[in-house]
């Protein structure tokens, strides 16, 4: 986890008691940031489930550690090899709106059959206008630490970014 970071799942209260936001959403689309994190997160779980959410795919968009920027796609290379190890860049998935989705092939197929699930919700977001945007797949355990209680329970330490 300290060296490979963790995949960076919207947190269960962005989905309300029991899931109730993502019905609240597909009624009405209040706020927009639920639906998007639904989305964003069955994509990041299809990556999570072909072990390759913290690997480049053919495609790729980079999110640029520590703001919301992102590029690509662009060839896979030394360079990008080096700055995906420093945490310096991530792989991403959509934060999804309106337009045709930057990604190029093995990564935009991946994201529209995982998107594809939820057609009322991307339509929706569509509809409203939303612009496309990027999220980080992968998140950096700044300041790591770790200590068992006992031979049963381990407890975790670590500084989460923002967002």
């Amino acid at each position: 986890m300290q060296t490979k970071g963790v995949p960076n799942y919207f947190g269960v209260q962005r989905f309300g008691r029991g899931g109730d936001n993502i019905a609240a959403a597909r009624r009405m689309f209040a706020g927009r940031r639920v639906p998007r994190a639904q989305l964003f997160n069955a994509v990041l779980a299809r990556r999570v489930e072909r072990a390759n959410w913290n690997r480049a795919l053919d495609g790729e968009l980079w999110a640029l550690s520590g703001s919301r920027a992102w590029f690509g796609p662009e060839p896979f290379d030394a360079l990008l090899e080096q700055r995906l190890a420093a945490f310096d860049i991530a792989p991403s998935d959509p934060l999804w709106g309106r337009g045709p989705c930057p990604a190029g092939t093995a990564c935009a197929q991946l994201e529209h059959a995982a998107i594809a699930e939820y057609p009322d919700i991307a339509g929706g977001l569509d509809a409203a206008g939303l612009e496309h945007a990027r999220r980080a797949l992968r998140l950096d355990l700044r300041g790591m630490s770790w200590h068992w209680h006992g031979d049963a329970a381990l407890e975790l330490g670590f500084t989460l970014p923002a967002g």
